[in-house]
């Protein structure tokens, strides 16, 4: 059986066009909020981090949405919608907000692995 590959996939079909101005500023605002330490902070963290790797950050928990404000509620659904739309990871993002990404998932790992090396 042939496994196809992810050049293969985009060549049947093309990506999406790249995230726009409203997804970039939903994702600057979740990420804003979840590089500081609150109970606000720590939903919008697993939320974005669920986009980078569900299994190693614990998933998301779709009723944490309950504790965001309405601003960032309604952030996590545009960036919900660009993720279904877009098929591509964090890391492709403009490098500003891909190297915040990392940096995120960095210290959470971190944070949650202290013996880890």
């Amino acid at each position: 059986m042939h496994t196809i590959t992810r050049a293969e996939l985009r060549a049947l079909h093309p990506m999406p066009a790249g995230p726009t101005l409203a997804e970039l500023e939903a994702i600057d605002l979740l990420m804003t909020c979840a590089e500081s330490d609150t109970g606000q902070s720590r939903r919008c963290r697993a939320f974005l981090l669920a986009w980078w790797n569900a299994e190693s950050f614990g998933g998301f928990d779709l009723t944490n949405v309950w504790g965001l404000d309405d601003e960032l509620a309604n952030a996590c659904a545009v960036v919900f919608g660009l993720v279904t739309r877009w098929h591509s990871w964090p890391t492709d993002l403009p490098s500003d907000l891909a190297k915040r990404f990392r940096v995120l998932a960095t210290r959470t790992w971190n944070e949650r692995n202290p013996d880890a090396e």
